[in-house]
C-alpha cells in the first residue's frame, strides 16, 4: 500500500507489487480466467475486456489518490519526499519544495526549472517545511481520470458521480444537466449534511456488526453449555438401564455432536459473512474519515461518491446479514419406552435443533420482511373463532377502496377516495396522515424503514418513511398497478395490474415479466412464500404461482369476485368474497377450511384482509362502510 496504492471495485486498496502476486497466484490456484476475488471480502472482480493475460490486471487497477496523498503527508513530514520530476527518470533525489498549483514535490533543481518555465513561473512554491505548518495548504495528488489516465480530472458530472477530464465531459457527459469544475464541485463537501449523515449511518453499521458477531459469539458458547448439559443428562439415563443403555448410547452422542456440529458450522458460516461486512464497513469507515480528516475538498468528493454508490447494495446485504439470525437451541427429549428397559429400548431420546429467529434492528435500518409465510400442517387457526377488536374510521364511505396492514408497532391505511395515507397506533389511534396528488390504492413493506404504495392514477409506486411519514422518491411505471407486494430475497415488486400479474425490479421500476391472467380483474395480490405469490384468476378462483408455474388453483360457486388474499402464520390462506360478502379460508393446497361471514366481522363489501405477520391479529378493509375491522381468530 506505501508504494503505487491500487483500489479494487469493493474499494480495498492494495500496494501494486502486493496484489500482482496475489493475482498469479489467485488466477493459477482458482482457475479464474475473468478475474479474481478480493482477498479482504472475496468480492469477485471482473476484469473484462481489459484484457487476457493477468500479468496487466494490477497495472489497469485504479489508483487510490487519497492513500497516494497520505504516503507524500507522511514523506513530506519525515523530510523523505523524493522529488516528482526526478523520480519519472528513475532519479531519487530528495525533495526541498512542493509546488501547491501542480502538486508535485520539487528538488532544487528541478524547482529553478520550475520557477524559469513561462507555464509555471507563477505558480506558488513553498519549502517542505512550510507546506506541514501551512494549513491552508493541501497535499493532494492530482486526481487522473479513469478513461484517460494520462489527464487529470478537472470536471465532476454530479448527474453520474464521477471525476472526469475535459475530454470526457464534451464527448461522455455533454447531455448531462450538472457538470461542474471539480473545485467548485468538492466546495464544502466535508461539512455538507450528506457526508456527516453518512459517516454516522457507516459508523452504525459498524456497531451493529459488533453487536451482531458479539451475541453469535456467545450462542456458540451457549451451544456448548448446552451440549455438556445433555451430555450429563445422558449419562443419567445411562445409570438407570445400564445394561441396554451401552448397546445405543454411542449411537445418541454421536447424533449430538453431529447436529451441534451443524449448528456451529452454521453459525461460522453467518460469522464469516459478518466478518466480511464488518471488514468492508471497516474499510469504508476508514476511507471517508480519512478524506474528511486528511484529504483535499476534491478527494473527499470522489471517495464519498465511491461509497454512496455502492450504499444500498451493503445496506441491503447487512440488513440480511443481520436481520435473519437463528437461534439454534439444542434439546433432549428422554424416550418413555427407554425408562422401561423389558421393552426393547433402541434409542436415548429425540435429539432436535429449535429454531427461533430474532431479528437484530435498529432505527437506522429496521427491516420488515415480505408478506410471506412457512409451510406448515393444513390445519384451521385455533378454534377458529373470531373477536373483533376495535373498528378505524378513515373516511369517506362508498366506492372507497382501502388497503392497509400492520408495520412495527403501527397500522398504515391508504384511502383512495380522500387521497390519503392514515397512521394509527395498534390501539387503534389516530396519529397522523399524508395526502397524495392522486389516490394511493395498495400498500407493502420495502427496504429499511419505508413503506411502498401504489398510485395507479399516477403510474407510480411511493416511497414512504414509516417514521417521519415523509414522501421520499417516487418510481414512475409504464403502468397502472393496483395490488403490491415487495420480495426481498429477489428486491422485485409482484403487482396486480387488472387484467395481468407483473414482476417489477424494486430500483427503477422496470417491467421483469408479465403474466396475463384467466379473466376478471385483479386489483389485489398476496406474496405467498419465497417465490410464490396467490392472485384472483377469474371471477370466481384464484390460483398460487410457484417458481413459475401454477401449484393450484381454488374455485368455487360460493366465490364471487375475489379481491383481497392475505396468509395467516400457518399458511392458510384467506380470500374476500366481495360480492358474496364471506372470507374463504383455504389451505397450503388450495382446500376449503371454513367461510367467515362478514356478518360476524360486523361489515360488508369485503376489500382487503392483513394478517400481522407471525399472529392471528387481522384487518378487514370494506369498499363500501369507510371502515376497518380489527380482530383476530382465537
Amino acid at each position: 500500500m506505501f508504494k503505487n496504492p491500487k483500489y479494487l471495485p469493493c474499494l480495498h486498496t492494495f500496494c501494486k507489487l502486493c496484489i500482482h502476486t496475489y493475482i498469479q497466484s489467485s488466477v493459477a490456484k482458482e482457475n479464474i480466467k475473468k478475474g479474481f476475488k478480493c482477498p479482504v471480502c472475496r468480492t469477485l472482480v471482473s476484469v473484462g475486456k481489459r484484457s487476457n493475460n493477468p500479468e496487466g490486471w494490477a497495472d489497469k487497477l485504479p489508483n487510490n489518490h487519497l492513500i497516494m496523498s497520505m504516503i507524500d503527508r507522511q514523506a513530506i513530514k519525515k523530510l523523505e519526499k523524493i522529488c516528482n520530476v526526478c523520480e519519472l527518470s528513475n532519479v531519487n533525489q530528495k525533495a526541498v519544495s512542493w509546488c501547491t498549483v501542480c502538486q508535485e514535490a520539487l528538488c532544487s533543481t528541478c524547482e529553478n526549472c520550475h520557477r524559469k518555465f513561462k507555464m509555471s513561473s507563477h505558480h506558488k512554491i513553498m519549502a517542505l517545511q512550510e507546506v506541514l505548518t501551512d494549513k491552508t495548504t493541501s497535499v493532494s495528488r492530482l486526481i487522473t481520470c479513469e478513461d484517460h489516465s494520462e489527464k487529470f480530472a478537472e470536471i465532476f458530472c454530479l448527474d453520474h458521480g464521477k471525476p472526469c477530464c475535459t475530454v470526457c465531459a464534451t464527448v461522455k457527459h455533454w447531455r448531462c444537466d450538472k457538470v461542474l469544475v471539480i473545485e467548485k464541485a468538492a466546495a464544502g463537501i466535508k461539512e455538507a449534511k450528506q457526508t456527516t449523515e453518512f459517516l454516522e449511518l457507516i459508523m452504525l453499521w459498524k456497531k451493529l456488526l459488533d453487536k451482531s458477531i458479539q451475541d453469535t459469539q456467545k450462542h456458540v458458547c451457549s451451544v456448548d453449555i448446552m451440549e455438556h448439559s445433555i451430555f450429563s443428562e445422558i449419562e443419567k439415563l445411562k445409570k438407570d438401564i445400564i445394561e441396554h443403555v451401552n448397546k445405543v448410547e454411542k449411537v445418541a452422542k454421536e447424533e449430538l455432536v453431529l447436529k451441534k456440529k451443524g449448528i456451529v458450522t452454521e453459525l461460522a458460516d453467518i460469522m464469516t459473512e459478518m466478518f466480511s461486512l464488518k471488514s468492508t464497513v471497516n474499510n469504508w469507515h476508514n476511507i471517508l474519515s480519512t478524506s474528511i480528516n486528511n484529504g483535499s475538498e476534491i478527494q473527499c468528493l470522489v471517495e464519498f461518491n465511491k461509497l454512496v454508490s455502492k450504499k444500498e447494495k451493503l445496506e441491503s446485504e447487512i440488513v440480511n446479514a443481520t436481520s435473519n439470525i437463528d437461534t439454534l437451541s439444542l434439546t433432549f427429549q428422554r424416550n418413555r419406552v427407554a425408562e422401561k428397559f423389558q421393552e426393547n429400548v433402541t434409542s436415548l431420546g429425540k435429539l432436535s435443533i429449535e429454531n427461533s429467529k430474532q431479528r437484530t434492528k435498529s432505527e437506522s435500518l429496521r427491516s420488515c420482511s415480505i408478506d410471506s409465510v412457512s409451510r406448515t400442517n393444513e390445519t384451521n387457526c385455533r378454534t377458529g373463532k373470531v373477536k373483533i377488536l376495535f373498528t378505524l374510521d378513515v373516511g369517506e364511505n362508498s366506492c372507497n377502496a382501502v388497503s392497509g396492514m400492520f408495520i412495527e408497532d403501527f397500522i398504515f391505511i391508504t384511502n383512495n377516495k380522500t387521497k390519503k395515507l392514515l397512521k394509527f397506533g395498534q390501539t387503534g389511534i389516530f396519529q397522523c396522515d399524508i395526502e397524495f396528488d392522486n389516490g394511493p390504492f395498495d400498500i407493502t413493506n420495502f427496504r429499511g424503514v419505508e413503506i411502498a404504495v401504489s398510485v395507479p392514477n399516477s403510474r407510480q409506486i411511493h416511497l414512504i418513511n414509516i417514521h417521519t411519514m415523509a414522501i421520499g422518491r417516487k418510481i414512475q411505471l409504464t403502468l397502472p398497478v393496483y395490488g403490491l407486494k415487495y420480495f426481498n430475497v429477489n428486491d422485485q415488486f409482484v403487482a396486480a395490474c387488472k387484467n395481468s400479474i407483473l414482476l417489477l425490479n424494486a430500483s427503477n421500476g422496470k417491467k421483469i415479466k408479465e403474466t396475463k391472467t384467466s379473466g376478471g380483474q385483479n386489483f389485489c395480490i398476496c406474496a405467498y412464500k419465497r417465490n410464490s405469490y396467490v392472485y384472483a384468476d377469474g371471477w370466481d378462483s384464484v390460483s398460487c404461482s410457484e417458481d413459475d408455474s401454477i401449484k393450484f388453483t381454488y374455485k368455487s360457486q360460493k366465490l364471487s369476485t375475489p379481491r383481497g388474499i392475505d396468509a395467516d402464520f400457518r399458511g392458510n390462506l384467506y380470500i374476500c368474497s366481495y360480492s358474496l360478502n364471506s372470507i374463504h379460508q383455504i389451505s397450503t393446497s388450495g382446500k376449503l377450511i371454513k367461510i367467515i361471514t362478514c356478518e360476524d366481522l360486523g361489515t360488508m363489501d369485503p376489500w382487503v384482509i392483513r394478517f400481522k405477520q407471525n399472529s392471528n391479529k387481522f384487518l378487514v378493509t370494506s369498499l363500501s362502510s369507510g371502515k376497518v375491522v380489527v380482530a383476530e381468530i382465537t
